[in-house]
């Protein structure tokens, strides 16, 4: 909220041309309830990324199998390929993305406010001042009609923490099961840890006397 809107426009649009390859869009954030950047995008562009960053995908079985770096040249060896749902997961969709953004870099003389950057220098949201989460709202927020992405404009504490319906949803049953016994086990060490305060006063109380 304290950043001034002409650093944020100028954010936008050096994410905007410097890489190409996203898809930014301004929106409200609802449950964090502040404004932020979304950032997507497209399969090809998420495959051209894999392929920047060597990221290493199973192989078909026809072609030898195991796991190799990812090459757009050779897409087709990849196992599930034709799928553009399967073939990323989250993890790897977020990792992607925020590989462009950390590598997003000035040109020379280049300045913001009294900010001036040499050529080559990372842009970094944080030396403006602006609130960094790549919270990665592939996850929490596909569960409830946002798109993929990262967004800046929120500390990680706003960052909601998704039902057990939602991650059975997406997860499954089993990761669903142990997130719900997490909360449940914090849960129920509520009324141990007061009892062992109560004690604890006590005790130390008698041996005072």
């Amino acid at each position: 909220d304290s950043t001034d809107d002409h650093t944020l426009l100028w954010l936008l649009n050096h994410i905007r041309l410097g890489i190409p390859e996203l898809i930014v869009q301004v929106r409200h954030h609802k449950h964090t309830r502040v404004y932020a950047f979304f950032v997507t995008a497209t399969y090809e562009s998420l495959l051209r990324g894999a392929d920047e960053m060597g990221l290493r995908k199973p192989v078909k079985a026809e072609f030898g199998g195991g796991m190799r770096s990812f090459s757009c040249e050779e897409d087709y060896i990849y196992e599930n390929i034709e799928s553009e749902l399967e073939f990323f997961s989250s993890q790897e969709r977020q990792s992607i993305i925020r590989y462009w953004l950390e590598n997003l870099r000035a040109k020379q003389g280049e300045s913001l406010h009294n900010i001036h950057f040499l050529e080559g220098q990372p842009i970094n949201p944080g030396v403006f001042g602006v609130p960094f989460v790549v919270s990665l709202v592939d996850f929490w927020d596909s569960i409830r009609g946002d798109p993929d992405g990262v967004f800046w404009g929120a500390h990680p504490s706003e960052v909601p923490c998704p039902l057990p319906d939602d991650i059975c949803d997406y997860f499954g049953v089993k990761i669903a099961m142990y997130f719900a016994w997490l909360g449940f086990y914090t849960s129920a060490m509520v009324y141990p840890a007061v009892l062992g305060s109560i004690l604890y006063t006590f005790t130390d109380s008698d041996q005072v006397s």
